[in-house]
């Protein structure tokens, strides 16, 4: 799952922020030392960077920028300050987005998982393969034992959702019955 680091000064607030991500599936990192942020966040190697602007021996824009020199990962500011000056400012040096506290969970939630899968959606492969199985979404073409079938967009949709992704298909334990294609193709 998605690697998230919080940059929060509020040990309680990130602690029940990291608690509240991990109950959903996300691995979380709180920031420990607010003196050496940058290195930290290299060692973590994080999908996604929940950011405040308020933090000891720095801020937030001063960070956004350092780490826009060395990464384009997504960057959500979550602050108690709310002046559009701020906001503006936050969106202009690179980050995707801005949360003033207090917050909704369910709708960081939200704007974590939309970041995330908009980021890194275009990384993924247009082609699901499993046991000599191969769907092409793109060019809407299922290919097995060499043999190449057109199939409607409607088809591909309905296989694509029987075989959603890579890593579901590592994770299965049986081939795919061979009658199971036979009646998508």
């Amino acid at each position: 799952m998605n690697h998230i680091y919080i940059i929060e000064d509020d040990s309680v607030l990130c602690s029940e922020l990291a608690l509240a991500l991990e109950a959903v599936g996300y691995h979380t990192t709180c920031a420990n030392d607010f003196n050496n942020v940058l290195n930290e966040f290299l060692l973590v190697s994080p999908d996604l960077v929940i950011l405040d602007i308020n933090l000891p021996n720095t801020d937030g824009f001063i960070l956004c920028m350092k780490i826009r020199k060395v990464s384009q990962v997504p960057i959500i500011f979550i602050t108690g300050r709310d002046s559009q000056i701020d906001e503006l400012q936050a969106l202009s040096l690179g980050g995707d987005d801005y949360i003033t506290k207090p917050y909704s969970l369910p709708v960081l939630m939200a704007r974590i998982k939309n970041t995330l899968k908009r980021t890194y959606r275009s990384e993924t492969s247009s082609e699901i393969e499993y046991n000599g199985l191969k769907l092409d979404l793109s060019n809407c073409t299922v290919m097995y034992n060499n043999v190449c079938v057109e199939l409607s967009k409607r088809e591909t949709q309905i296989l694509g959702m029987a075989f959603p992704s890579e890593s579901i298909l590592r994770v299965a334990k049986k081939p795919v019955p061979i009658h199971v294609v036979d009646i998508f193709v």
